[in-house]
């Protein structure tokens, strides 16, 4: 029984007269646990085909049908649960998430169809398992050979008990025995799914498929299977919905933080540098006050020398001009880590596209987005408040530090605490009585940053949801 079937689809790229067609009526069935080979010379359509199949791809018309769903007239929230559920990818290059253990990348098909955690790890386990690589789960892709890479593809290929595997040159990076060790597998693998593999070499299709079929410019001109009959009786259960698993909100947490990740040395760098120059800011506002409030009236023969009054038209000048330093020492660093942020951001197209390939939607990837930007920016927040509040706590016990000299550890202690405590209670006061910082204007300041931040990032989940997924994942 064919699980796959192909009527009449025309696919064309461009419009007018350059418009070019790759398929024009294409006509074909693919059983069910089966191993078929695409083969053809580059240009004849085997991976427009595996693209229209895969439904990451669109067709000018025609019909494909999955097991009885008819793709053209299906949802795009339908499709990615079809795809989810049915189709697996094994790429010439991989595509694992880097960050992630082996385990964490097979596992995340199950997230996205709304498994628990404990769950699709445990599954996740067994396929790797089925694939010889149950000793390795913890590590990490940068830690594997091309083999057992390909391998690990292979495992979440089939975790979610996908019943087409798509493959897109899956040897193609890999030396002559390797290549047999993963086909022997995928071999294997026929006896309960359905492996379509597009390929060059003609050797390695002939001693492990059960069918070749050979393209040449969108045409079927050779086919193993010459019996096979193309009719147009078939079953069509595009009525049937395809059950959506509950909701887990808890896997989008969790997809968040198995998914992709925003911390690269480029951006705790620029972290870093925003957080000390607000630090800086803070300790150079105070430093100033107190040199104009004490140290000014020293200077007051100076200060009014024909000099100085040419240079600045009022008192408050060298006071602004310190502040305006400092102000743009600040927007510099700010402008600085937006920019790597943003950079960040846009190196994560191939994540992306994984996630889209194993059935996330457009909403998913944008909540993804979101949360990592508000994790991150709450990790900034964290790391730049306990640097403000231990600063802030030194300042306030200045006075203390000869106690370390007499020896007096209790009482200095006790005096650190103190001021420890001031500085709390006067954070929202308007006058305080001690050094200290208003955090009410540094919240609502630190709140329009990541505002800013998740506007900036709901842009860029919205261009990449749109990006062309097999485009991005096949090798360039």
């Amino acid at each position: 029984m064919a699980i796959i079937s192909i009527r009449n689809l025309v696919k064309s790229y461009g419009k007018g007269e350059s418009k070019k067609y790759i398929f024009n009526g294409l006509n074909l069935d693919i059983e069910s646990n089966s191993f078929v080979s695409i083969l053809g010379r580059s240009g004849s359509g085997k991976t427009t085909l595996l693209n229209a199949i895969s439904t990451l791809d669109n067709f000018d018309s025609g019909k494909i049908i999955i097991d009885g769903f008819n793709i053209s007239k299906l949802p795009t929230k339908t499709l990615n649960r079809l795809r989810n559920r049915y189709v697996g990818f094994v790429f010439q290059d991989f595509n694992l998430i880097e960050d992630l253990s082996i385990l964490d990348n097979v596992a995340l098909p199950l997230i996205i169809n709304n498994h628990s955690n404990k769950v699709a790890r445990k599954l996740a386990a067994n396929a790797l398992t089925k694939v010889g690589l149950n000793q390795f789960l913890k590590l990490k892709p940068q830690e594997l050979s091309g083999g057992q890479k390909q391998r690990v593809a292979v495992a979440r290929a089939i975790v979610n008990e996908q019943k087409i595997i798509l493959c897109d040159e899956p040897t193609g990076a890999l030396d002559d025995y390797t290549s047999m060790q993963i086909l022997k597998l995928l071999k294997e693998l026929a006896e309960e799914r359905t492996i379509i593999m597009v390929t060059h070499d003609e050797e390695y299709a002939k001693k492990f498929s059960d069918r070749i079929i050979v393209l040449s410019d969108g045409d079927i001109i050779y086919d193993s299977d010459e019996e096979k009959t193309i009719t147009n009786d078939l079953e069509d259960n595009t009525n049937v919905k395809l059950k959506k698993n509950h909701f887990n909100f808890k896997n989008v947490f969790v997809l968040a933080n198995t998914s992709f990740s925003f911390h690269n040395k480029y951006l705790k760098r620029a972290m870093n540098r925003i957080i000390n120059s607000t630090i800086i800011f803070l300790l150079a506002s105070f430093i100033a006050n107190l040199v104009f409030k004490y140290l000014a009236p020293l200077f007051i023969n100076i200060s009014y020398t024909p000099i100085f009054r040419a240079l600045f038209s009022n008192d408050e000048t060298p006071n602004q001009i310190i502040f305006g330093i400092i102000y743009l020492m600040l927007v510099i660093s700010f402008i600085s880590f937006i920019f790597i942020f943003n950079m960040v951001i846009n190196g994560r197209k191939r994540e992306t596209a994984i996630l889209k390939a194993f059935g996330a939607d457009k909403s998913l990837i944008i909540k993804l987005y979101v949360i990592n930007t508000l994790s991150y920016t709450l990790n900034i927040l964290k790391k730049l408040v306990i640097r403000l509040f231990i600063i802030l706590v030194l300042i306030n016990s200045m006075s203390s530090f000869k106690l370390i000299l007499l020896a007096d550890y209790t009482t200095f202690i006790s005096n650190i605490f103190t001021a420890a405590i001031n500085i709390l209670k006067g954070a929202f006061s308007e006058n305080p009585a001690i050094v200290t910082v208003n955090f009410l204007y540094f919240i609502l300041t630190f709140i329009g940053i990541v505002a800013f931040l998740c506007l900036e990032v709901l842009v860029s989940a919205i261009f990449m949801s749109r990006e062309n997924t097999i485009r991005v994942l096949a090798r360039e």
